[in-house]
């Protein structure tokens, strides 16, 4: 009995042992390791429309979507449109949707911060500083059915 009660403690330690050396060894190995960050890729009016369609939340869009986006500015005292662009499911296009779901109007000064990967929280922080305007062109009801799926991005939107 013994013998076996032995066997078992050897056992233990040495499972234990090989545990808290692939820890340490893994710890060292990670701590080592160089992280790449991925790169955000500026926004410009000539590569808008590749740039965006990339966004994780364009991809996801509903597949009968279409999202108005407007960016205008107060350079001349007035409010003056510069470029609209049309968001479906993986694709921006310039020009004008005819039945846009939703319609998003923002300050183009935040045209600048834009990149691939921040679309979301550039239309959150020009919501927040009142830069951001939001036009719901079917009823609330019939848009939380039809974008269901990017629920999770209901903030993007405006609402």
């Amino acid at each position: 009995m013994k013998k076996i009660t032995g066997l078992s403690l050897i056992f233990s330690v040495f499972i234990v042992g090989a545990i808290v050396a692939y820890y340490i060894t893994g710890l060292n190995i990670s701590s080592n390791q160089t992280a790449y960050a991925v790169k955000a890729t500026p926004v410009t009016y000539e590569n808008i429309e590749n740039v965006l369609s990339g966004n994780s939340m364009i991809k996801i869009l509903p597949e009968n979507s279409a999202i108005s986006l407007k960016f205008y500015n107060f350079n001349t005292g007035g409010r003056v449109w510069e470029k609209s662009y049309v968001l479906r499911k993986g694709l921006v296009e310039e020009g004008t949707a005819t039945n846009p779901d939703i319609t998003l109007s923002m300050h183009s000064k935040y045209f600048n911060e834009l990149t691939d990967q921040n679309l979301c929280s550039t239309i959150k922080n020009a919501k927040s500083n009142n830069d951001l305007g939001t036009e719901m062109h079917i009823s609330y009801a019939a848009l939380l059915w039809k974008y269901r799926n990017v629920l999770k991005y209901k903030d993007c939107f405006g609402l």
